[in-house]
C-alpha cells in the first residue's frame, strides 16, 4: 500500500489488486463523501449527509470541484444511494460540475437515484442534460 497526501489534505492510497491485475485508488477523509478510482472512472459515494441542502451543497461543491480539477479526461460517477433530498443549490452544483468536467474532456454520471429524486430531475428537465443511470458505466 502506498500513501500520499495532497495539497487539499486528502489521503490517497493505492492498492494493487493482484487478482485483477489492476490498481484501485481511494480517497478518504472527506467530510461529505468517499471516492474510489475504478478503471477510467472515479466513483463518489455520498456519506456525510442524506440531504444536500443549500449549505451542504456549497461545501460539497468545493470538494467535488477540487476533485474534478485532477480528473482531466476521466469519468466522475456520483452515487446517490444514500441521498434523500436535493435542494436547488445541489442541482446547480451538478450542472456546474457537469460543465467543468466536459470542458476538461471528462463526463459526469449520476447513479442510484431514488424515484422521488429522479422526479425532481424530470420536472427540471435535468435528466435530459445529465447522464442518469442505475449502475456505473
Amino acid at each position: 500500500m502506498k500513501l500520499l497526501l495532497d495539497s487539499h489534505a486528502l489521503l490517497w492510497y493505492v492498492l494493487n489488486d493482484s487478482r485483477r491485475g489492476t490498481k484501485r485508488m481511494c480517497i478518504s477523509t472527506s467530510r461529505w463523501f468517499e471516492s474510489e478510482v475504478m478503471g477510467d472512472a472515479t466513483v463518489v459515494r455520498f456519506t456525510g449527509a442524506k440531504t444536500l441542502d443549500e449549505q451542504t451543497s456549497r461545501a460539497v461543491a468545493v470538494e467535488l470541484s477540487a476533485l474534478a480539477d485532477k480528473m482531466a479526461g476521466r469519468k466522475l460517477v456520483l452515487d446517490f444511494s444514500a441521498v434523500e433530498y436535493l435542494s436547488s443549490g445541489a442541482l446547480g452544483v451538478l450542472l456546474t460540475l457537469n460543465k467543468k468536467l466536459r470542458d476538461l474532456g471528462g463526463n459526469l454520471s449520476l447513479i442510484n437515484i431514488e424515484p422521488k429524486l429522479y422526479e425532481i430531475l424530470e420536472v427540471t428537465k435535468l435528466n435530459k442534460l445529465l447522464n442518469v443511470s442505475d449502475h456505473p458505466q
